[in-house]
């Protein structure tokens, strides 16, 4: 049976459309498989982000070569995950025709945005961790100036910091344009959860400008100062951090110890009380009620104040009382603080006492 030319040009038209159907159906499930893939990649790299900052957070400064080996690891796969991820974002051709439309593009122009953040969080991590190296290997050179130690450790990690904040910028910059827009709750949610890590990360870097700024002179590298050290019992609770159960005097010169001198509490406060026949100094209600009766108020329970640089004055006020001489600054430590910071920092060589002094016999 023979069919018109125009029966016949309808019925390949029909195929054609057909075809053509069968291959878009093809392209957008294949595109959909690969979206599929792409965003587990993108949840997986966070899940590694989050189980590295993990490690960090419970290692503190304590952490082992191991650990950092291994979150090194994790900050790589991470940034393979999200660079597949972004690779698709940014090349798929179906995905090239939807930013094109208004509202979807906007969407996935975000959703790209928010790879680059992972991408710059990963390096960013890769750099904490090459800063945590340096502290590592500080800690193992043995015993030596701490204040040298310090200096030194502020200056090589100076490249690691520089980045960190260049790297912090980009991504608060990309943040503060992303929360202008209208997202979807999965990319909403996404981005409020960086303001967490850019306020931790924005206060270490704030504090080791702060260090880099004010640790040469604390430590005499621009002429000699003298603390006087609070030896806190953490046992014995107090405002600032327990009563003060001894006091130092410690001077520092071009970041070595140059003079240092300890003494128990009781024995300034009975010197003091010996050479002024029992002068009587009022303490605050609750601390004379409670603990001191009808004794003076002193040295070992100056830090009645929360506010330390009240609780400072104040013990400087009682240390002068015992005939000490004047100081540069006031320093408290308790003894737990004192034992992470010498297992930080490791041994500290007290020639003058020809004696090394460590976390286990601090």
């Amino acid at each position: 049976m023979n069919h018109p030319p125009s029966h016949r040009r309808l019925s390949v038209v029909k195929v054609l459309l057909v075809s053509v159907g069968l291959l878009v159906v093809s392209y957008l499930a294949l595109a959909g498989v690969r979206s599929v893939i792409a965003y587990r990649d993108v949840i997986e790299a966070k899940d590694l982000l989050i189980s590295a900052e993990g490690t960090l957070n419970r290692g503190g400064l304590d952490v082992t070569a191991d650990e950092l080996d291994d979150v090194e690891g994790r900050l790589e796969r991470t940034r393979g995950k999200v660079e597949s991820a972004s690779a698709f974002l940014n090349h798929d051709p179906a995905l090239w025709v939807a930013r094109r439309l208004p509202w979807i593009g906007g969407q996935i122009n975000s959703a790209r945005d928010l790879a680059q953040i992972g991408l710059e969080s990963a390096d960013l991590g890769k750099d904490g961790v090459q800063i945590l190296r340096k502290l590592l290997a500080v800690r193992e050179e043995g015993p030596g100036p701490l204040g040298e130690k310090t200096i030194r450790f502020l200056s090589d990690v100076e490249p690691e910091v520089g980045r960190i904040e260049e790297r912090l910028g980009e991504i608060k910059a990309r943040q503060e344009d992303l929360q202008s827009r209208t997202l979807i709750a999965p990319l909403s949610s996404a981005v409020d959860e960086i303001d967490g890590a850019i306020a931790r990360i924005e206060g270490m870097a704030q504090m080791y400008r702060q260090a880099q700024v004010l640790a040469p002179g604390l430590l005499g590298h621009q002429g000699s100062m003298t603390f006087l050290v609070l030896g806190q019992d953490n046992t014995e609770i107090a405002a600032t951090g327990g009563l003060i159960l001894f006091y130092g005097v410690l001077t520092l010169d071009q970041g070595k110890v140059s003079d240092m001198f300890f003494e128990d509490t009781e024995e300034q406060i009975a010197r003091w009380q010996e050479r002024t026949g029992g002068e009587y100094i009022e303490p605050p209600g609750p601390l004379k009620h409670y603990l001191l009766r009808e004794y003076t108020w002193n040295l070992g329970t100056a830090n009645w104040s929360p506010d330390f640089p009240t609780a400072a004055q104040q013990a400087d006020f009682f240390y002068l009382k015992g005939e000490g001489e004047p100081v540069d600054g006031v320093i408290a430590i308790d003894f737990t603080a004192l034992e992470k910071l010498l297992d930080v920092l490791g041994p500290i060589d007290l020639a003058e006492y020809d004696s090394v002094v460590d976390s286990e016999n601090v």
